[in-house]
C-alpha cells in the first residue's frame, strides 16, 4: 500500500483553494521577496513540519503523526469583499474539516497577523491533520502452501 506523499497532501490543499477568487500558489523558493501578481490576493500552502508518536511495538515501525501546514496570505486589500479578513473566514471554512489524501480532518491551530508593506497585507493561518507513518515492508519469501487438509465434517 502507497501512502500519500508530503507533496499529494499539499497539492490537495493547494487545489482546493482554488475555489476562492485568489491565486494558490506554494511557498516561494529562495530568498526573494514574493511578488504578487494576482489582481485580488494569493494563498501560499506550506509544509511547517511533523511531530510523530512513539513507535508501536509491532511487525514493523507505525506512527502516529501530525502534519502541520501554513498557509500565508498575501492581499492588497485588509477590508471588505475578497479582503485579507474576508479570506481569512472564506479559508477556514473551505479548509477546516476537508481531508486530505490518507490524513484525518484539518483543524485550525493558530492564525496571526504577520505584517504589513507597501499596501500589501500578511496573514498566517497553522492548520493541523494526523496521518499514520508506516515502515514500508517487503514480505519474505517462506515455504509456499502446497496441500490442504482438511479435518472435521464439511458443510
Amino acid at each position: 500500500m502507497v501512502m500519500a506523499t508530503t507533496n499529494d497532501i499539499l497539492e490537495s490543499v493547494r487545489a482546493r483553494l482554488e475555489e476562492l477568487p485568489l491565486s494558490a500558489e506554494f511557498w516561494p523558493e529562495g530568498e526573494k521577496k514574493y511578488f504578487l501578481a494576482h489582481p485580488v490576493g494569493a494563498a501560499l500552502v506550506g509544509y511547517a513540519g511533523t511531530s510523530y508518536s512513539p513507535s508501536r511495538d509491532t511487525f514493523a515501525v507505525i506512527q502516529k503523526k501530525e502534519i502541520n501546514l501554513s498557509i500565508i496570505l498575501v492581499f492588497r486589500q485588509l477590508n471588505g469583499p475578497d479582503g485579507a479578513v474576508d479570506m481569512l473566514d472564506r479559508i477556514r471554512r473551505l479548509l477546516v474539516g476537508f481531508r486530505p489524501p490518507d490524513c484525518g480532518k484539518l483543524h485550525m491551530q493558530s492564525e496571526r497577523f504577520a505584517g504589513q508593506d507597501d499596501g500589501i497585507w500578511w496573514y498566517e493561518l497553522a492548520l493541523t491533520c494526523t496521518g499514520m507513518l508506516v515502515e514500508a515492508t517487503e514480505l519474505e519469501d517462506g515455504p509456499k502452501l502446497t496441500k490442504l487438509d482438511y479435518e472435521g465434517e464439511m458443510r
